[in-house]
């Protein structure tokens, strides 16, 4: 009976340390980027994830680099999150069969789930995985998944010709290659390792979100190619700071590269 008790003790604790390692301070999606904003990219090169487009406030700077195209809608800066919300989402019951609020309030799946779990918003609001990106690259992107391969910036022509090709998305200077068809990503190799130890993070901070095998052999890989920057290094000790939760593997790397004192 006394192992019993201790086994159930041990569980509780760990399963409180583990629930709380992630985002306990923001729950609003908006507030939480209003804070990357001015707390954060405030300290940093204000520059876009996927295309290191410069931003002023909500304007992308020189956006005809990445577009010729007059009436491409979403052309300011959003902010995106690299684990899609429906990755997570999904494993919300909310998300999935909805709530008795919601139905009282007229909404459903993620308006469900963001409105009565106070866990998703934390999640959804989580800092770590929020970067700033071009709107109309953030719409092309939707919850596709990331996969390994080469990337180039194309030429004015192939662009032209590119943009709205059936399947698959191009976006000039930005080298960036999405994928309709096969739903996937394949991001620029400076952004590799960033993407990598995001996942790797909402992976081991929260219950609610897990690879597959094969992306964590993906990511793994990546974070071990593609090692980190004094920029990541800072960005995620300003958000550390605001946030009140370290991401682990992305603090320990710091370390050793004697970014993160």
């Amino acid at each position: 009976m006394k192992s019993i008790s201790l086994l159930f003790l041990y569980i509780c604790i760990t399963t409180n340390i583990y629930a709380t390692s992630g985002n306990t301070k923001f729950k609003d999606f908006n507030n939480a980027t209003k804070q990357l904003m001015n707390k954060v990219y405030n300290e940093l090169p204000s520059t876009t994830i996927y295309c290191q487009a410069k931003f002023r406030n909500k304007t992308i700077l020189n956006i005809d680099e990445y577009t010729n195209k007059t009436n491409i809608l979403r052309k300011e800066l959003e902010w995106e999150h690299i684990v899609p919300a429906q990755n997570f989402g999904k494993n919300f019951i909310e998300w999935t069969h909805g709530d008795t609020k919601c139905i009282e309030k007229g909404i459903s799946g993620r308006d469900c789930a963001k409105t009565v779990n106070k866990q998703y918003q934390y999640m959804q609001s989580d800092l770590y995985n929020i970067y700033p990106v071009i709107g109309f690259i953030n719409s092309k992107r939707s919850n596709f998944q990331f996969k390994d391969g080469e990337t180039r910036v194309t030429q004015v022509i192939s662009f032209v010709n590119n943009f709205f090709n059936e399947n698959k998305y191009e976006f000039g200077k930005c080298s960036i290659v999405i994928d309709r068809k096969e739903k996937t990503v394949i991001p620029p190799n400076y952004t590799k390792g960033i993407i990598a130890r995001t996942y790797l993070y909402m992976d081991s901070t929260y219950r609610k979100y897990r690879l597959t095998d094969k992306q964590k052999k993906l990511f793994s890989k990546w974070n071990k190619d593609y090692p980190v920057t004094k920029k990541e290094c800072h960005r995620a000790k300003l958000i550390s700071r605001l946030q009140g939760n370290h991401n682990k593997i992305l603090k320990k790397l710091c370390e050793k590269a004697k970014f993160y004192k």
